[in-house]
């Protein structure tokens, strides 16, 4: 689903919802990190796999050229990456990028509730300082019925 960012701007402007926008600018740049955590994690993940099989195939070789073969320490780390000259085990580059990446999911909800309360309820918004900002804002948009296909949507986990 694409959406026309500026529309969307001049739209909450229009309806006097100024609040918002800081929120979706924040998500936007969230889900970016997000993205490239997850891009990140796919390709590293991929280069491991294509750096071990071309280290078993290296050792097949020589085991049937000579009779023998062997692994060296150094060999261990032909998966390890090379980021602008820093040498990284992509063993702890995988998790580490994990958890950045659930990192970014939870706090891309954290700023999608913050949207919904900012841009819905205006004035009667709940305080985003509120630690149970989201139940809230879930126990207040199923009390709104103009708002049921959202809290449906929201309770089933659907959101779009």
């Amino acid at each position: 689903m694409n959406i026309d960012l500026k529309t969307f701007q001049k739209s909450l402007a229009q309806h006097k919802v100024y609040d918002a926008w800081q929120y979706i600018e924040s998500l936007r740049e969230t889900l970016t990190y997000m993205n490239i955590s997850c891009e990140l994690l796919e390709k590293v993940y991929a280069h491991r796999l294509k750096a071990l099989s071309a280290l078993e195939q290296k050792t097949m070789e020589t085991a049937v050229k000579t009779g023998k073969s062997s692994i060296r320490e150094e060999d261990l780390h032909c998966t390890n990456l090379d980021i602008a000259g820093l040498i990284i085990d992509d063993s702890i580059f995988l998790p580490k990028n994990t958890i950045e990446f659930f990192h970014y999911a939870r706090i891309s909800m954290d700023v999608l509730f913050q949207i919904i309360n900012a841009a819905l309820f205006g004035d009667q918004s709940i305080k985003v300082t509120d630690k149970k900002l989201i139940l809230n804002v879930l126990n207040k948009l199923r009390e709104t019925p103009a708002f049921t296909d959202l809290n449906t949507l929201l309770n089933n986990k659907k959101v779009p």
